[in-house]
């Protein structure tokens, strides 16, 4: 799905008062991950977590620079 869909769909969800969830590729998808909540999801879902290893990894691209690696600029600066 392209970033303009996903923005205009995350929008409509937040306009009417529910709460959204979207499904990235998998723990390895940085990219999808901090993409999404940066485009206002409330939440991700993450499949393909088979170890802790690799639940620690999904959750670190959650977070900004010092305890993860999510990027350190806003999606209205770029």
């Amino acid at each position: 799905m392209g970033n303009e869909r996903l923005s205009a769909m995350l929008s409509g969800i937040a306009n009417g008062g529910a709460k959204s969830l979207v499904r990235v590729e998998g723990f390895h998808d940085r990219g999808g991950i901090q993409q999404s909540l940066d485009m206002g999801a409330d939440g991700v879902l993450v499949p393909y977590i088979n170890t802790a290893a690799e639940a620690r990894q999904a959750v670190s691209c959650t977070k900004y620079p010092t305890t993860g690696t999510a990027p350190s600029i806003s999606p209205s600066a770029a």
